[in-house]
């Protein structure tokens, strides 16, 4: 017999305008969802939800199913992914139907995005600034103890190592300045050039031994931008690929007639599964918290410049960064207008 027989339709009614989503589900599927629900869960109607198996889009109800007696009300937050694979990050509150027990309710709060964000990205932040920088610390530390040593032999090798280890605190702390400064400092700015130069610079660094990388140029790309920001992402999509044991790297810039199109593409081992992830998405090569916090910067840099960014893992090796950007120009009347 059809389980959505049984709701009661006095409930069905009243809650059909109600202006908070609301669910009900009878332990493994959903038997109800009113107008609201399909508002803020961004499905097309009603026959979208209904018959869904619950335990699939909402693991933190998973006690549902446990067997084990359930403490009511039942509040979790969850990340609902939409059909068009957007995020939204809500509130569920659970408490049985009075008529019958077996039926749980399920009134819906969406939690704003900003919050729920921020409060992952401390979570993040404070497990990654830990190794990131105390590691670099401690070995300063010990650097300086062994310089007090009467053996001087290896005092400049010391100081070297030491002077390294602080420069990597302060980048570190500098990309943080990134997270609150606005983006400022805009000129004209030729995008193939601006990659040309961070390939350039790694290759000096040594990054390059054991890479082919082939950046495919067409003239300039002119784009309105803080060309040491841009340059930024740019070195760090390339030291993605690097770390993610790419031996060939190519570069495509290009103006279109809707905009700027950049994809840097690698045969790397990078990403976990194959297909295009949506819009910010995370680095492909990175491990661990490091990942995270890189991609954070690449995302804010470049939503900040208007753009979208994009990866796309391949099934057997390699991953696409594709980087979509406005035809965006300086006002004729900037101030101190210049050109790079």
């Amino acid at each position: 017999m059809d389980k959505r027989m049984d709701f009661p339709q006095i409930y069905a009614d009243f809650y059909a305008k109600f202006p908070i989503a609301y669910l009900v589900t009878d332990r493994e599927r959903w038997i109800y969802a009113n107008e609201r629900a399909v508002q803020l869960l961004k499905e097309e109607s009603v026959a979208d939800l209904i018959d869904k198996p619950v335990y699939q889009c909402l693991p933190g109800a998973c006690e549902l199913f446990s067997g084990n007696p359930v403490d009511f009300p039942l509040e979790f937050r969850e990340k609902w992914l939409s059909k068009n694979g957007e995020s939204i990050y809500l509130k569920f509150t659970g408490i049985p139907l009075v008529e019958n027990p077996n039926y749980i309710q399920f009134f819906v709060n969406e939690i704003k995005r900003m919050e729920e964000e921020f409060s992952d990205l401390l979570e993040e932040m404070a497990a990654w600034l830990a190794h990131e920088i105390l590691n670099p610390l401690t070995s300063v530390k010990g650097f300086l103890e062994l310089m007090q040593r009467p053996d001087g032999e290896k005092r400049e090798m010391y100081i070297n190592i030491a002077k390294k280890e602080i420069e990597q605190i302060e980048q570190i702390v500098s990309q943080f300045i990134l997270l609150r400064r606005p983006i400022q400092n805009k000129a004209l700015t030729d995008l193939n050039r601006l990659m040309n130069e961070t390939v350039s610079q790694l290759s000096g660094q040594g990054y390059f031994e054991k890479v082919h990388i082939a950046v495919s140029a067409i003239g300039p790309v002119e784009f309105y931008c803080e060309g040491s920001l841009i340059k930024e992402v740019f070195r760090n999509l390339l030291m993605n690929a690097i770390e993610a044991k790419a031996t060939k790297i190519s570069v495509q810039i290009s103006a279109k007639e809707k905009g700027i199109d950049i994809k840097i593409a690698d045969n790397g081992n990078g990403g976990a599964k194959s297909g295009w992830k949506k819009p910010g998405g995370s680095l492909n090569g990175r491990k661990g918290r490091k990942g995270g916090f890189e991609s954070l910067i690449i995302n804010r840099i470049i939503t900040g410049h208007d753009g979208k960014i994009f990866f796309h893992k391949e099934k057997e090796a390699g991953s696409i960064v594709h980087i979509q950007l406005p035809h965006t120009f300086p006002p004729e009347n900037l101030p101190g207008e210049r050109k790079e």
